[in-house]
């Protein structure tokens, strides 16, 4: 039996058969505004992750971004160019499931800047208290899982006079 490595949910990680990995594709905005970043409270880890989350059957990459940023922030955003795209195993502590994730991580440009918790339809989902966060206090420790490597991504885009999702697709 071929075990793999995933990294919990809620901290550490878990050695699980790969056969039982259930194949999960989700997308999240990097959404900047003058120099805040749109970020989402996890409630059962105090950490900071990006908006989005699963497609939806048929679902292309931009409209799911575009529904996930409105529905755990209240902003409404264009969708612009892939910042990255990356796989790996988590282990979701919370229903006892392991998933082979490919993640989409798209530059948005805010069209509305008014947030509002309260569109969520999923009770269940553990985002919660979206806000604009300066990019200049943020650290890649403060992010849920692999979006810490994310940040470090753009964080390094940034310091490099390359783009930085800063008015993407306007």
């Amino acid at each position: 039996m071929v075990m793999v490595v995933c990294d919990a949910f809620l901290g550490g990680r878990k050695l699980v058969p790969k056969e039982s990995l259930q194949p999960r594709h989700s997308t999240y905005g990097i959404v900047m505004d003058h120099g805040h970043l749109l970020l989402v409270g996890m409630r059962s880890t105090g950490k900071w992750a990006f908006p989005g989350g699963r497609n939806e059957p048929g679902e292309s990459d931009r409209e799911a971004v575009v529904r996930e940023v409105r529905e755990e922030t209240g902003v409404l955003v264009r969708a612009g160019e892939p910042l990255a795209a990356i796989e790996n195993y988590w282990y979701d502590d919370t229903v006892a499931r392991a998933y082979r994730q490919h993640s989409t991580y798209l530059c948005c440009a805010p069209l509305t800047v008014a947030l509002d918790a309260g569109l969520n339809p999923d009770s269940r989902d553990d985002a919660e208290r979206p806000s604009w966060v300066p990019f200049d206090r943020l650290t890649p420790d403060a992010f849920q899982g692999i979006q810490g490597e994310v940040f470090t991504l753009l964080r390094e885009r940034a310091s490099g006079g390359t783009s930085q999702c800063d008015g993407a697709a306007s």
